[in-house]
């Protein structure tokens, strides 16, 4: 068995504090959960479950985000006020996440009294520390409704790509963000009238003083390798102050001393972690701050809200005399049959509409599968789904469940077993069979619970599998229903199957209860049966004897089949039919489904322009040398350059061939046009004749009525920005990621985003460039940089 105990969090000393504080992301109450939450709420309700399963103290809370623009659109559009429009949503969630069986000890609200309070308790405590202070910044303002126009109540032309009805912060066709102000012919969208530029006061955190206090807590926090180093970049190319206010009206809290200020959504949001605790122990303010930094904390979040999580809070906390996280797991993303989730395709799927086809559970035991201590997506297929449920957990789990009881059912109808006489008068053999098979079983239950309190859910699953197995096998070795004898196989099948109950519990709740009730045995057993797992100490006759104590004489209840397996091919066809009718619907209202999109899918404040997440996307960009010979002002943008290059083939080119073949190297190259915003960092002199790094195979982009067809790669640091060098021509690959001429090929055809790009986790060590696959390499040498360890590359 593997050994896990230097890395489990059940059995590790910071653990055994008597309280544990367990936090998932506030969902925002502007619409329905889907499925994507439920990545998050399954591992941490799976998780909380597991630390209660060994008597852990723990406090598994959370609350619905109330606040800000977009509910404030959408009350409006919906004539309701934004408290009564946000309220709604808020019990829409509690009611879909009992359905799933998520555990909170407290779901609740950050419009709530206490949150109030403890924003302004905030709030002047950072006064104090003089982490706050006001300066007049230059907003959009509508004279027409007399207000001030937050990103999400302004829409323009992008200043970038030119796409058409964009939001004032970030543009949803080629990705950028920009400032409200930048919008090309921006109009308001509750009166389409043009807005003015006005001047208003606006509060700020000084998170740019802070930068060592983050690194070091950073450094020394519980942390995945890969957030610690992302969040790392974000501190080393320099952090900037926090607007922390905005304009009213606003739904939200009023600050302090102000008329019409508020604080913006993200400052009361998090807060709303430490209220929801104090609701439900009904603390004063000084008790919940205590309780707060004598428990273990731990948040469970997504990767979208780790600038957040990891920096605007932490810093808010520690000077604020609150301790910060001690653990926080960052998830991926759930994309769904290989996309990302999207109505217009098809593949955006609410929690609770997947529950007219899957029972609860089901979904839990899919979705605990695919996850993992990792931040990378993962990928939620029906196909699979079924597949798994069927030939895994049916075929498998469910199987020797029914069969044991069934058998046993068939064997009592004859005489009853007396356990107490069977176990303390086993022969040598038979007590060495027993023996073997219990310290398999208790083996796969020690690794499980380990793989939970280390977010490996998915080998968790595993290893409930391979129980599974274990007692398949014994069963079909022993053919109980062909011995003249059976009650010492039975016997030790139902034990083996309550051991393999206690791995259930967890994982799927309900089913746990329907069994329990079937093999009709006392709940208590599991709790004596834990201690001797906390303890990693397998002792034969003391779980035998703990098992005797609760039940001597056996009996259970008349079995049934808990699930039968799903018909794949009817599944499918009902889901793909729903999203053609989806289709078809959605070319008949294009504009109301276009409408109904960026209300439901966009209207998010937390889509913050330092908000990037990494992936592994880096195996999907296809990166060549080239060079510059040619540099021009682009005639419609002021802060940018329009550069052609000279991309020479390579070996893993067709083209090289010809060359080769013709002996014409002298043209053994192509032209490509990029558009890149420079003028800020360099010279037109600077630029030609120079070596860059280009992103060969990314789609093209029409900016400012000029096509590009590719981008460069520079690394930024503290406002200093320096291109990639590559040493020599050709194509780059990684250390560990070599290139052929068939992955040339593939990459070719398959053209990659910016969100590739952006997400390919490359960061700069020692001059050089590095991808989660080793150094950038061309065949003549590194690519380099002249630049900081740790500056972002974009």
């Amino acid at each position: 068995m593997e050994n896990n105990e230097n890395n489990n969090l059940i059995f590790k000393s910071n653990l055994l504090n008597d309280k544990i504080v367990l936090t998932t992301a506030l969902p925002y109450a502007n619409g329905d959960l889907h499925l994507g939450h439920f990545l998050e709420y399954i591992q941490a309700d799976v998780f909380s479950r597991t630390l209660k399963n060994f008597n852990k103290n723990v406090f598994f809370v959370c609350a619905s985000d109330m606040h800000g623009t977009p509910i404030e659109i959408n009350a409006l559009k919906n004539n309701v006020s934004p408290e009564e429009f946000s309220e709604s949503f808020r019990k829409k969630h509690i009611d879909v996440l009992k359905k799933y069986n998520i555990s909170f000890d407290e779901f609740y609200s950050t419009h709530s009294e206490e949150n109030k309070k403890l924003a302004e308790y905030f709030f002047e405590k950072l006064k104090e520390k003089n982490l706050i202070y006001s300066k007049e910044v230059e907003q959009l303002y509508c004279e027409y409704d007399k207000r001030f126009l937050p990103d999400r109540f302004v829409k323009g032309t992008c200043p970038f790509c030119g796409a058409k009805d964009q939001y004032g912060d970030v543009c949803e066709v080629c990705g950028k963000t920009y400032k409200a102000d930048e919008l090309v012919d921006p109009y308001c969208i509750l009166c389409k009238n043009k807005p003015v530029k006005k001047h208003s006061k606006h509060y700020f955190f000084k998170l740019s003083s802070l930068s060592d206090e983050l690194k070091d807590y950073i450094l020394n926090s519980d942390l995945q390798e890969e957030t610690k180093n992302y969040v790392l970049n974000w501190i080393n190319s320099g952090l900037k102050d926090w607007d922390i206010s905005r304009d009213g009206p606003y739904f939200g809290f009023k600050i302090p001393g102000e008329d019409n200020k508020y604080f913006y959504v993200w400052l009361d949001a998090p807060i709303g972690y430490i209220s929801s605790l104090q609701h439900l122990l009904n603390l004063s303010l000084e008790d919940v701050k205590s309780f707060w930094n004598d428990s273990f904390i731990i948040h469970i979040i997504g990767k979208d809200i780790m600038y957040f999580h990891l920096l605007f809070w932490p810093a808010m906390l520690k000077n604020v005399g609150f301790k910060a996280p001690d653990k926080i797991h960052v998830h991926g993303f759930l994309n769904v049959d290989g996309e990302k989730m999207s109505k217009s395709r098809g593949t955006f799927i609410t929690a609770e509409s997947l529950l007219e086809k899957y029972p609860s559970d089901i979904v839990r035991f899919y979705i605990s599968s695919l996850l993992n201590d990792k931040i990378d997506d993962v990928n939620f297929s029906e196909k699979d789904l079924i597949n798994k449920v069927n030939h895994e957990l049916i075929s498998n789990i469910m199987n020797f469940h029914y069969r044991t009881l069934s058998l046993l059912k068939k064997r009592l109808d004859n005489s009853n077993i007396n356990f107490n006489d069977l176990f303390n008068n086993l022969s040598d053999e038979d007590k060495k069979i027993f023996s073997n098979l219990l310290k398999e079983m208790f083996d796969f239950n020690f690794k499980f619970f380990n793989y939970i309190s280390n977010f490996k859910h998915n080998l968790a699953v595993k290893t409930f599998l391979q129980s599974g197995d274990l007692v398949n096998k014994f069963i079909q070795s022993r053919m109980p229903w062909k011995e003249e004898d059976n009650t010492f196989t039975l016997s030790v099948s139902y034990f083996l199957g309550l051991l393999n109950l206690n791995m259930l519990k967890v994982l799927m709740p309900s089913t746990f209860d329907v069994l329990l009730k079937q093999y009709s045995f006392d709940n208590n057993f599991f709790e004596d049966f834990n201690v001797f797992l906390k303890n990693n100490n397998f002792d034969f006759d003391n779980i035998v004897n703990s098992f005797l104590k609760h039940k001597n004489v056996l009996n259970v209840v008349y079995p049934e089949i808990v699930y039968k397996k799903f018909k794949e091919e009817e599944n499918i066809k009902n889901n793909s039919d729903k999203s053609k009718s989806k289709e078809g619907k959605n070319n008949s209202n294009k504009s109301e489904e276009n409408k109904s999109k960026k209300n439901n899918e966009n209207d998010n404040e937390k889509n913050d322009k330092n908000n990037r997440s990494p992936s592994s996307s880096f195996s999907n960009v296809l990166l060549k040398s080239a060079l510059i010979v040619d540099v021009k002002k682009h005639p419609n943008a002021d802060k940018l350059y329009i550069l052609k290059l000279k991309v020479p083939y390579d070996e893993l080119d067709e083209e090289y061939e010809k060359c080769k073949e013709e002996n014409n190297y002298d043209t053994c190259f192509e032209e490509r046009t990029i558009v890149s915003g420079l003028v800020d960092y360099f010279s037109i002199d600077e630029l030609l004749n120079k070596k860059i790094v280009l992103v060969y195979n990314l789609k093209p982009a029409v900016l400012r009525k000029v096509k590009s067809e590719g981008m460069l790669l520079a690394a930024e640091f503290n406002d200093k920005l320096s291109l990639l060098e590559p040493e020599g021509f050709g194509y780059i690959f990684a250390e560990n990621f070599n290139l052929d001429r068939k992955k040339v090929k593939i990459l070719k055809e398959n053209l990659c985003s910016i969100d590739d790009v952006l997400n390919s986790n490359l960061i700069v060590k020692d001059k050089k460039v590095k991808s989660p696959f080793g150094f950038l390499k061309t065949k003549n040498g590194f690519v380099k940089v002249d630049i900081e360890d740790n500056a972002s590359i974009h």
